[in-house]
């Protein structure tokens, strides 16, 4: 469980979460009305971060984070988020991005797989994430090795990674840790993230 840093500048939302967190078993670290607030808390392993506050957004929180080096990952609670600022988000390696209007489950199943390693984006926000990439980043399959294109490709084709290896040669296990490495290159949280890219960034060759 986690020992969350809340930043929202509406007390009822800071209630509201305080109570969908504790239920579920994680720790309060501190409450704050605004993000300059939130970076001078001592302790607390994740922050939860609104979007737009006074005294320091969501962005500026995670601007600051990056540049001092800190390593807890932070979470942005937002009710809309517009391209450009999303495309700033992915490229300082945001955490998580959760919509105010989605459901409690929602944000435990985030702040869940934040806290294993891993990146959650809201559903919702899978398209404009994609429209959101630099035109660098839909080429990917240009920054792969062969074998590592080849994989990428029966990945979007929907194979498991058993199967990947057998066609490849390679053992499941050696295919499960060059995903992860292909994961980390091109800055995507899971297979999911990884088929979506990957099939634009095909399409984009193919239209060529």
């Amino acid at each position: 469980m986690a020992n969350v840093i809340i930043a929202d500048d509406h007390p009822l939302i800071l209630a509201g979460l305080e109570a969908v967190l504790s239920a579920a078993g994680h720790k309060i670290a501190a409450q704050t009305s605004s993000g300059e607030a939130a970076l001078a808390v001592d302790g607390g392993d994740l922050f939860l971060v609104d979007m737009k506050m006074p005294g320091g957004t969501g962005l500026d929180v995670l601007r600051a984070l990056r540049d001092r080096q800190d390593p807890r990952p932070l979470v942005l609670l937002t009710e809309a988020i517009d391209t450009a600022s999303l495309r700033e988000a992915l490229a300082l390696n945001i955490n998580g991005v959760v919509m105010k209007a989605s459901a409690p489950a929602q944000l435990l199943m985030c702040l869940e797989q934040v806290m294993s390693g891993q990146r959650w984006l809201d559903p919702s926000l899978m398209d404009q994430a994609m429209a959101a990439r630099t035109p660098a980043e839909e080429n990917i399959l240009t920054q792969l090795s062969a074998r590592d294109q080849s994989i990428v490709r029966l990945v979007v084709s929907g194979l498991r990674n058993r199967d990947i290896g057998e066609r490849l040669g390679m053992t499941e296990g050696n295919v499960k840790v060059t995903l992860h490495r292909i994961y980390e290159r091109l800055n995507v949280a899971n297979r999911v993230e990884l088929a979506m890219l990957a099939r634009d960034a095909m399409d984009a060759i193919a239209a060529a």
